[in-house]
């Protein structure tokens, strides 16, 4: 053993000198007054992780005292909250976590006791004896007179004497049943039953476990597991409540960790956090080499959801939506005022923050609907450091930057083409023709005329195809134009033409003010940005967007 291990153990023991020396210094004689005897004694321990370095941060830390130095259960546990300083050092009193501190009856019997502290997610250190002191060997022989118990001194009345002055004891019993005393001095069996190996036996006289229960029980108390394990199921064919959390400061391993069936409608797990930073309950997935998942829901209902996250209470969009198709992931947000709810939020710092992705020919990957009416509205923002776009609900596409096509070239390199921009909104066709006589009728293509409305004027640009006297536009209806070569020529040559016209339900727009809704926009990014910043954020403003004139 080496040096600072050996100088760890005698720090250890020092400090279980006089966890024993408080339990038993509190006996008085009988010539003083009786005292209070605290019930908590004062621990002080020092808490690493794994790399033997000190955890400086709220931790769990569980002590258990032992009959022995290795296995069987604890005969005591608590599990405390300890705030280590920046060296790992904390001091912590034991017995705290109820009102009736350390239970007396474990040292009763006078036999060695081990204490284990075992920091949460760690194994248990190794156990150390408790150790008495002088003072603490004189509280013990306080408890007898001369050597002998106090019960040595007792008579018992007059009518139920023997002749040595001592209680006679009737009755009659089974061997193996602990007795149970019927009066002063009758006894009978009760309900216990220890067998020859020591395993006891509740409504049982054939107990196969140190502790064997036939029936139902019930606890109005705290039932305090400590560190025992579960081998079989846990069944139950009523309600399980706890006025008190259900806690586990350990792991717990089996096929699955916990699992809930609800056949009514409640939950058949809840999970209640009152704690900042913390969540009411987690998933940690530890396999490295695998398709595994830390967090999976599933929903056998064909309007159902698979896992849903909400706030406080629902959105009146969720509540009119919900349970007409189903959902594997569900993310609700209530209006709340000053914050931004967001029903679904997905982060990354390299990767995609959220990703869209199916294999189906009549849906999209990704769908974005507002149904409010209000015109300008957004459906959709994409926001980038140095600029955004939008879509609004009437199918509005704008963007700060550029639209266009990137083209792959053949040699491997890509280029960006720009739309042509215009501060009315044309649509435009192109087409062929043949002079017959220097004249020809060019019928407007059926689909582009509904598209556009030709009764207006709209324009049309000819490119004659041959040497000629030159082209122009004779007549123009809502189906067709006439052209005619320059002149009284009676060339029967071939031209090209490109029309423009108004756009369907466009036709008075120019120059459309969109200033509201950039600030709006801008107002949004703002709002992200005071949030992340941790400030309070503004509420949002209703875009009120000048009305396209249709």
């Amino acid at each position: 053993m080496t040096l600072s291990k050996l100088q760890e153990k005698m720090n250890h023991s020092l400090a279980a000198a006089l966890f024993t020396a408080l339990l038993f210094t509190g006996t008085l004689t009988s010539a003083q007054a009786p005292a209070a005897v605290p019930s908590m004694v004062n621990y002080n321990g020092t808490v690493t992780d794994l790399n033997h370095k000190p955890l400086t941060g709220a931790t769990g830390v569980t002590f258990a005292l032992y009959k022995d130095e290795q296995g069987g259960s604890p005969l005591w546990t608590e599990t405390q909250n300890v705030q280590p300083d920046k060296s790992g050092h904390y001091k912590v009193a034991l017995g705290s976590t109820t009102s009736q501190g350390l239970p007396p009856t474990i040292f009763a019997l006078g036999e060695a006791r081990w204490l284990g502290v075992k920091v949460q997610g760690q194994e248990e250190q190794p156990r150390v004896l408790l150790l008495s002191v002088p003072y603490a060997l004189k509280a013990l022989d306080a408890e007898t007179l001369g050597g002998k118990p106090a019960s040595a001194f007792l008579t018992g009345s007059a009518n139920s004497t023997s002749a040595n002055g001592l209680a006679t004891i009737t009755g009659s019993g089974k061997k193996g049943f602990i007795p149970i005393w019927l009066n002063p001095s009758k006894l009978a069996d009760s309900k216990l039953f220890q067998s020859p190996s020591g395993e006891i036996g509740i409504n049982n006289p054939a107990p196969g476990a140190t502790l064997d229960v036939k029936g139902d029980g019930k606890f109005s108390g705290t039932l305090d597991a400590g560190s025992a394990s579960v081998n079989g199921n846990i069944a139950a064919s009523g309600t399980i409540t706890s006025a008190q959390a259900i806690t586990a400061s350990g792991a717990m391993t089996a096929v699955q960790g916990l699992f809930g069936n609800s056949h009514s409608d409640t939950n058949s797990v809840v999970g209640v956090n009152n704690g900042a930073d913390f969540s009411a309950t987690a998933g940690i997935n530890q396999d490295s080499g695998h398709l595994s998942y830390g967090v999976s829901g599933q929903s056998l209902s064909p309007f159902g959801v698979g896992v849903l996250g909400y706030g406080a209470n629902f959105s009146a969009t969720y509540i009119s939506l919900s349970g007409l198709e189903p959902f594997g992931v569900a993310g609700d947000a209530q209006n709340v005022s000053g914050v931004i709810p967001v029903g679904v939020w997905g982060t990354a710092d390299a990767g995609a923050g959220v990703a869209g992705e199916n294999n189906s020919t009549v849906e999209p990957a990704g769908v974005f609907v507002n149904f409010n009416s209000t015109a300008g509205s957004l459906a959709f923002e994409a926001e980038g450091t140095k600029g955004h776009c939008t879509m609004d609900i009437g199918g509005n596409l704008s963007c700060t930057g550029n639209i266009g096509a990137a083209i792959h070239l053949p040699n491997d390199n890509w280029t960006r083409l720009y739309n042509i921009e215009s501060p009315e909104n044309w649509f435009e066709d192109f087409g062929s023709g043949q002079l017959s006589g220097g004249r020809a009728e060019v019928k407007l293509e059926p689909k582009f005329v509904t598209t556009v409305n030709s009764s207006m004027d709209y324009h049309v640009f000819l490119t004659p195809n041959g040497d000629s006297r030159g082209l122009y536009v004779a007549r123009k209806t809502a189906t067709s134009f006439e052209v005619r070569e320059q002149g009284g020529g009676i060339s029967s040559i071939a031209f090209d033409y490109r029309i423009v016209a108004k756009r369907k339900g466009y036709e008075n727009v120019r120059m459309e003010n969109v200033t509201q809704s950039q600030k709006q926009i801008a107002a949004s990014g703002e709002r992200r940005m005071t949030r992340k910043n941790g400030a309070a954020v503004k509420p949002p403003v209703a875009a009120h967007q000048t009305a396209l004139l249709r």
